[in-house]
């Protein structure tokens, strides 16, 4: 019924004389609800703005589809406030990714400090596509406009994705000078949200470099921070560290715990990266503890979640998922992994998390 309404509305627009006036209007409307959305994320009202987003999601998508024809800046405005977050909690990466490039094609005159959000959009939905040189130039080009802006905050905020961008594409030493003059910069500030980032990113270059005891120091202060900003998003990732810091130092019940929390809290605020790295991380624990066949199905869940959502694993993520996947195959045989895969593919959401919170 409510397509059907949606479409007849749709007929009688195309009739109006003013339709071009109305679309403006509804337009502008959501780029203020964008904007209201993208303040509430980083705060304590993180869940609500995300259950917002969520509700909003068609008419978010009508009024972008209509400025990326009509209006450049109108675009701008709502696909810097909210196209990074599409891919993280409505699910679609790829159209995400879509509208930040076009934003930023048809929005070269546009305010510095906006092309700089755009750019660090397109630099996320890069990451989350696993394409990490276009991550790495997207945060260069932010860096620069944040420098020309003076705003001290942001220029943070595209710093520490900068070095994000460096560790993922190859170059640790580089990214850990950046974590540093972001975390420096933070604290002096202070600037609270992007210090809290940048020491749970920091985290997981250590945990690269085989420094697992420095990555637990620094995902703790980053968790901490995360809990006292509100941040249920950055929680979560900060424990999905902590859980693979303490996994390969074989710290298993402290693994379990960090990888269930955080398992917990992404599925409550429907981020599914976040929820396939700690299922694959209770994955490797139950194979450790000799729940093989259980093992290959969460491995075999978190693969559908991540298809669903056109998203990748990060590197460490993906080389934990290969080992398990390994060990479970050494184990039980080819063919039936692969039937514990498929059974995997097919749980539904309920039943495998349920499955994968039980593992202790």
């Amino acid at each position: 019924m409510l397509e059907t309404i949606r479409e007849y509305a749709s007929e009688q627009l195309d009739r109006s004389e003013n339709v071009q006036e109305l679309c403006r209007r509804h337009a502008t409307y959501f780029a203020r609800v964008a904007d209201g959305v993208s303040q509430g994320i980083h705060g304590a009202d993180q869940a609500q703005a995300i259950e917002q987003l969520r509700a909003e999601r068609d008419n978010v998508r009508s009024a972008v589809e209509w400025a990326i024809r009509a209006d450049a800046s109108l675009c701008a405005r709502i696909v810097a406030a909210v196209g990074r977050y599409w891919a993280q909690f409505v699910g679609s990466s790829k159209e995400g990714r879509r509208w930040l490039n076009l934003a930023l094609d048809i929005g070269a005159d546009v305010d510095p400090q906006l092309r700089a959000a755009l750019c660090l959009g397109a630099a996320t939905t890069a990451m989350h596509a696993g394409d990490y040189d276009a991550m790495r130039a997207h945060a260069e080009a932010a860096l620069d406009l944040q420098r020309m802006s003076g705003s001290e905050e942001q220029f943070v905020d595209a710093l520490y994705r900068l070095a994000d961008a460096n560790q993922l594409a190859g170059d640790p030493e580089r990214a850990q000078e950046l974590y540093m003059q972001a975390i420096a910069s933070a604290r002096r500030g202070p600037y609270q949200w992007p210090l809290a980032q940048a020491l749970s990113n920091l985290g997981y270059l250590l945990l690269a470099e085989g420094d697992e005891r420095g990555a637990i120091e620094v995902c703790t202060e980053g968790v901490e921070l995360h809990r006292a900003l509100g941040n249920r998003s950055g929680v979560a990732a900060g424990l999905c560290n902590l859980g693979l810091a303490s996994l390969l130092i074989d710290r298993l019940d402290e693994a379990a715990a960090s990888f269930r929390e955080g398992l917990e809290l992404s599925v409550e605020i429907g981020q599914s990266g976040l929820q396939a790295c700690c299922v694959d991380g209770l994955a490797a624990i139950a194979s450790a503890r000799g729940a093989h066949e259980v093992s290959a199905r969460l491995i075999g869940h978190s693969e559908a979640v991540l298809a669903r959502a056109g998203a990748v694993l990060q590197p460490i993520e993906s080389a934990l998922h290969e080992r398990t996947l390994e060990k479970v195959r050494a184990q039980l045989g080819a063919s039936a992994v692969d039937a514990a895969l498929d059974a995997g593919r097919r749980m539904l959401p309920k039943e495998a998390i349920a499955q994968a919170l039980s593992i202790d």
